[in-house]
Protein backbone atom coordinates (compact mmCIF):
# COMPACT_ATOMS: atom_id res chain seq x y z
CA UNK A 1 0.00 0.00 0.00
CA UNK A 2 0.70 3.53 -0.88
CA UNK A 3 -0.17 6.30 1.77
CA UNK A 4 0.26 9.06 -0.73
CA UNK A 5 -2.88 10.16 -3.11
CA UNK A 6 -3.21 9.64 -6.55
CA UNK A 7 -1.59 13.22 -7.95
CA UNK A 8 1.22 12.79 -5.63
CA UNK A 9 2.16 9.28 -6.35
CA UNK A 10 1.91 10.32 -10.48
CA UNK A 11 4.04 13.21 -9.74
CA UNK A 12 6.98 11.37 -8.33
CA UNK A 13 6.66 8.40 -10.51
CA UNK A 14 6.45 10.97 -13.63
CA UNK A 15 9.71 12.61 -12.48
CA UNK A 16 11.40 9.34 -11.96
CA UNK A 17 10.11 8.17 -15.71
CA UNK A 18 11.93 11.27 -16.65
CA UNK A 19 15.10 10.42 -14.76
CA UNK A 20 15.08 7.31 -16.46
CA UNK A 21 14.89 7.98 -19.61
CA UNK A 22 17.41 10.03 -19.40
CA UNK A 23 20.17 7.77 -17.19
CA UNK A 24 20.59 4.05 -18.29
CA UNK A 25 22.42 3.37 -15.27
CA UNK A 26 19.11 4.89 -13.03
CA UNK A 27 16.89 3.08 -15.47
CA UNK A 28 18.71 -0.82 -14.41
CA UNK A 29 18.27 0.52 -10.51
CA UNK A 30 14.73 1.57 -11.10
CA UNK A 31 13.55 -2.17 -12.64
CA UNK A 32 15.74 -3.86 -10.62
CA UNK A 33 15.14 -1.96 -6.87
CA UNK A 34 11.61 -0.45 -7.51
CA UNK A 35 10.52 -0.06 -4.07
CA UNK A 36 13.77 1.08 -2.78
CA UNK A 37 13.96 3.85 -5.43
CA UNK A 38 10.12 4.36 -5.03
CA UNK A 39 11.09 5.01 -1.16
CA UNK A 40 14.18 7.38 -1.41
CA UNK A 41 11.85 9.71 -3.85
CA UNK A 42 9.68 10.13 -1.01
CA UNK A 43 6.74 7.69 -1.24
CA UNK A 44 5.90 5.41 1.93
CA UNK A 45 5.22 2.58 0.94
CA UNK A 46 4.53 -0.53 3.52
CA UNK A 47 6.70 -3.46 4.04
CA UNK A 48 4.38 -5.88 1.53
CA UNK A 49 4.16 -3.04 -1.38
CA UNK A 50 4.73 -5.18 -4.37
CA UNK A 51 5.97 -2.37 -7.33
CA UNK A 52 7.53 -3.83 -10.91
CA UNK A 53 8.28 -1.33 -13.76
CA UNK A 54 7.45 -3.08 -16.87
CA UNK A 55 8.36 -2.13 -20.28
CA UNK A 56 4.83 -2.00 -22.11
CA UNK A 57 5.77 -0.39 -26.03
CA UNK A 58 1.94 0.45 -27.08
CA UNK A 59 1.03 2.07 -23.16
CA UNK A 60 1.55 5.22 -22.13
CA UNK A 61 3.87 5.63 -19.39
CA UNK A 62 2.59 5.55 -16.07
CA UNK A 63 1.50 3.81 -12.47
CA UNK A 64 -1.41 1.76 -12.25
CA UNK A 65 -3.06 -1.38 -10.32
CA UNK A 66 -1.92 -4.70 -11.80
CA UNK A 67 -3.93 -7.23 -12.94
CA UNK A 68 -1.95 -9.33 -10.29
CA UNK A 69 -2.16 -7.42 -7.68
CA UNK A 70 0.32 -4.72 -6.35
CA UNK A 71 1.20 -2.07 -9.21
CA UNK A 72 3.49 -1.27 -11.96
CA UNK A 73 4.98 1.29 -13.89
CA UNK A 74 5.33 1.41 -17.39
CA UNK A 75 8.29 2.55 -18.43
CA UNK A 76 8.16 2.49 -22.55
CA UNK A 77 11.01 3.26 -24.14
CA UNK A 78 11.73 7.27 -25.07
CA UNK A 79 9.58 8.02 -27.60
CA UNK A 80 10.87 9.89 -30.93
CA UNK A 81 7.68 12.00 -30.82
CA UNK A 82 9.80 13.03 -27.28
CA UNK A 83 13.28 13.62 -27.84
CA UNK A 84 15.74 14.28 -25.12
CA UNK A 85 16.47 17.63 -26.00
CA UNK A 86 12.45 18.35 -25.58
CA UNK A 87 12.01 16.52 -22.48
CA UNK A 88 14.82 19.04 -21.13
CA UNK A 89 13.22 21.99 -22.39
CA UNK A 90 10.03 21.14 -20.70
CA UNK A 91 9.68 23.67 -17.87
CA UNK A 92 7.24 25.01 -15.10
CA UNK A 93 6.24 28.59 -15.30
CA UNK A 94 8.80 28.48 -12.19
CA UNK A 95 11.65 27.10 -14.34
CA UNK A 96 11.22 23.67 -12.73
CA UNK A 97 11.38 20.60 -14.51
CA UNK A 98 8.26 18.92 -15.22
CA UNK A 99 7.23 15.47 -15.38
CA UNK A 100 5.42 13.39 -18.21
CA UNK A 101 1.59 13.31 -18.06
CA UNK A 102 0.21 10.00 -16.74
CA UNK A 103 -2.58 8.04 -15.64
CA UNK A 104 -3.32 6.51 -12.35
CA UNK A 105 -5.92 3.73 -12.26
CA UNK A 106 -5.97 3.32 -8.54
Amino acid sequence: MIAQNASQVNKVVGQLIAKAWMDNEFQQRFVANTVEVLREAGLMLDEAAKVVVVQNYGEMPGFRLAAAGGYEINLPPLSGDLGRERLYSATAKDGEQIAPTLCCCC
